[in-house]
């Protein structure tokens, strides 16, 4: 310490000897307890580094609640129950389709198809007749993530085509229908339209989440076809072209002839409100599905092959000497 001098020189002389001190202090100090007070600088970076997360976590429970607002639940409960309820069906609820309800072509005269033929071609001509295809689902069954309907299958006649897509093949299809300039078709001869999705249901009836925050979904079916034209408004549309008829077929049905004229000449000459066309099962054990007759009286409806057992399967017609359920949808 400087003793020279003045007392207040002397003073101020050990004031910034002791500064200097305190403050080399306070260094080694800092220097010593580093981590203790990085740690206490990081603590309140790492809680907001927590804030973020609840927030998002917050955001994905708002869009599920969404998600579950936007359900129409008693429609949603009535297909499962639905649904549920048809799983083991006792077979004495399931008839063979009358004989009566059948008619079938070879058995009709020469003259009678003609008629049908000459019927059905007038109804296309005057722009009575649209075609309805179902593209809803993916060609998962054949090995691919495509729609179904982009697999070749030939070409095609020119009428009005309504094709019901899904969330899941609509842009596909689209592009498809695009890359091949709409298969000789002008492009406002075709109309798009998506069929609805409901929620993915386990057997026991309880929603499969995709993700923690987002429930699985699916087309609704070629059911849901009623629905969709309603809401597309597509109903309208064809009133307003003038359509009264509708040939509705599956996209992974290779061997439809779209628009037959016979069968619309049959169709509209019996007058019916709606008309399928079967063919006749090659062998009990042929995977395809039936028409059956639910209950005495009852509406005919189609049964999956895996819905039949061996007994019903095999089942002859003693009258017919053919299977007793024998009619495949077309």
């Amino acid at each position: 310490m400087e003793t020279r001098g003045s007392d207040g020189e002397v003073r101020l002389r050990w004031r910034r000897e002791a500064a200097m001190e305190k403050r080399a202090s306070v260094e080694w100090r800092s220097a010593d307890d580093r981590e203790r007070f990085r740690d206490e600088r990081e603590k309140p970076q790492r809680r907001k580094r927590k804030s973020p997360k609840v927030f998002r976590r917050g955001k994905e429970m708002e869009k599920t609640f969404n998600i579950y607002r936007s359900l129409d639940l008693p429609r949603i409960d009535r297909i499962i129950r639905c649904s549920l309820r048809s799983q083991g069906l006792p077979s004495p609820a399931i008839e063979p389709v009358p004989e009566s309800c059948i008619s079938t072509v070879e058995e009709r005269t020469l003259g009678e198809r003609e008629r049908w033929w000459k019927m059905g071609l007038k109804a296309i001509s005057e722009g009575k007749l649209a075609v309805l295809l179902l593209s809803g689902g993916q060609g998962t069954r054949l090995g691919s993530q495509d729609p179904k309907g982009c697999f070749s299958s030939g070409g095609f006649v020119p009428i009005h085509w309504y094709i019901m897509t899904s969330p899941f093949t609509d842009e596909t299809t689209r592009k498809f229908f695009e890359s091949h300039k709409y298969f000789g078709l002008e492009a406002d001869q075709v109309t798009f339209f998506q069929q609805g999705t409901i929620p993915c249901i386990s057997k026991d009836g309880r929603f499969i989440m995709e993700k923690p925050y987002k429930v699985a979904k699916a087309p609704d079916g070629n059911g849901g076809v009623y629905s969709a034209l309603k809401t597309s408004k597509l109903l309208e549309d064809m009133a307003m072209r003038g359509v009264r008829y509708v040939d509705c077929y599956g996209v992974d049905n290779a061997l439809v002839r779209v628009a037959d004229p016979t069968f619309l000449g049959y169709f509209i000459e019996k007058g019916v409100t709606a008309a399928a066309k079967v063919v006749r099962k090659a062998y009990p054990q042929e995977r395809v599905g039936v028409f059956v007759r639910c209950g005495k009286g009852g509406p005919l409806s189609v049964v999956e092959y895996s819905e039949l057992d061996a007994t019903m399967s095999t089942a002859i017609n003693q009258e017919t000497g053919r299977l007793r359920y024998c009619w495949s949808n077309v």
